[in-house]
């Protein structure tokens, strides 16, 4: 049985069995940055796939972007780090990695009528909480969706949804114009309450 291949970034664990060997050092010169991830979950994410491979890799920079997430943006996020000879093979682990993700997060993506229903509460919660803005985020879903891909139920909501933001929008404008027009003239009166009406 072949032996496995220990890492040389890591020290060796009291509980190997054999003597101890001494502990390889990482060369600087030879280390190579695959990927730069904005947080320390992240690059434990990418360093856990790399060494299910048997591809030895560290961390640079984890501790204080983990201690302070402003650092991020300064020290250009969490390094991972691999040797010059196992370089593209981590890359390609890591495209193949994120392309799969990515695969996934398009497969659960909402469908036209989903988009349409969620329209369409948005324009009912509108009519209680943040008229105008709701509304104009219900008018924007609306607009992503397309009409031709809805079935029957997320047609009847999508005008439905598309009325009660008109109505919504309109009676606001309605509002603000009445409020900045100015009031109407008063006439003048004279001692008995009248109107006093202007000369001939």
């Amino acid at each position: 049985m072949a032996a496995k291949k220990r890492n040389p970034y890591e020290a060796p664990s009291a509980q190997d069995a054999g003597p101890p060997e001494p502990a390889l050092a990482p060369d600087p010169s030879t280390d190579v940055q695959v990927r730069a991830y904005g947080s320390p979950h992240e690059a434990e994410l990418g360093r856990a796939l790399l060494e299910s491979r048997e591809i030895a890799c560290r961390l640079k920079d984890d501790i204080l972007v983990g201690t302070a997430l402003l650092y991020e943006a300064a020290l250009g996020g969490v390094k991972l780090i691999v040797a010059a000879e196992d370089e593209a093979r981590a890359r390609a682990l890591l495209d193949d990695h994120e392309a799969s993700l990515k695969a996934e997060r398009r497969k659960v993506e909402e469908t036209h009528s989903q988009r349409v229903t969620r329209a369409w509460r948005t324009s009912l919660v509108a009519l209680i909480v943040c008229p105008g803005i709701l509304n104009l985020f219900s008018l924007w879903l609306l607009a992503r969706s397309s009409y031709g891909k809805l079935d029957a139920k997320a047609r009847r909501r999508y005008w439905l949804a598309l009325l009660v933001d008109g109505l919504v929008l309109a009676s606001i404008v309605i509002v603000i114009t009445q409020w900045r027009s100015p009031p109407p003239p008063e006439w003048p009166v004279n001692e008995v309450g009248g109107p006093v009406l202007p000369a001939r």
